[in-house]
C-alpha cells in the first residue's frame, strides 16, 4: 500500500494558473512573422542561403526569447564564423579524401571522450 505521503505528493497540482506566474501556456516567441522577418533580415549574409531555413530561424528567435534584434545579431556571427572557419574545410576534406583512397586513413579501435570514431592517418605509409 503507498504511503500517505507519496499519494498526497502525486495528487499535487504541477501549476496554478489562478496563481500570478504560475501560467500554463507560454507565447510562442518565433511565431510565422517573425521568423519570416528574420529571414528576411539575414538573406543577404554569405551562406545564407545555405544554412538558414525555418527551422533555423525559429531556434534563434527561441534562444532570444522572441527579440529579433537579438536573434538577427546571433544568426549573423554565426553565418560569419561558418564564412571564416569553413572557407579552407574543402581543400582539407580533399586531402582525406586522397589520404584515404590511398590507404593512410584509418578508424581506430577506440573512441574519443565524447564516442565519436578516432580517424588516423600516417601520411608516410
Amino acid at each position: 500500500a503507498p504511503s500517505s505521503r507519496s499519494a498526497s505528493i502525486a495528487t499535487l497540482p504541477l501549476s496554478d494558473p489562478a496563481k500570478p506566474g504560475m501560467t500554463t501556456t507560454k507565447a510562442d516567441p518565433a511565431s510565422p512573422a517573425a521568423v519570416a522577418a528574420l529571414m528576411e533580415r539575414v538573406a543577404a549574409q554569405p551562406g545564407a542561403s545555405e544554412w538558414v531555413d525555418e527551422a533555423c530561424c525559429r531556434r534563434y528567435l527561441v534562444a532570444r526569447q522572441g527579440d529579433e534584434d537579438k536573434a538577427t545579431a546571433m544568426l549573423c556571427e554565426t553565418l560569419d564564423w561558418r564564412a571564416q572557419f569553413l572557407s579552407g574545410l574543402e581543400a582539407r576534406h580533399r586531402d582525406i579524401r586522397r589520404a584515404n583512397a590511398t590507404g593512410k586513413l584509418r578508424v581506430c579501435s577506440f573512441a574519443d571522450r565524447e564516442g565519436r570514431p578516432v580517424l588516423w592517418m600516417a601520411p608516410r605509409l
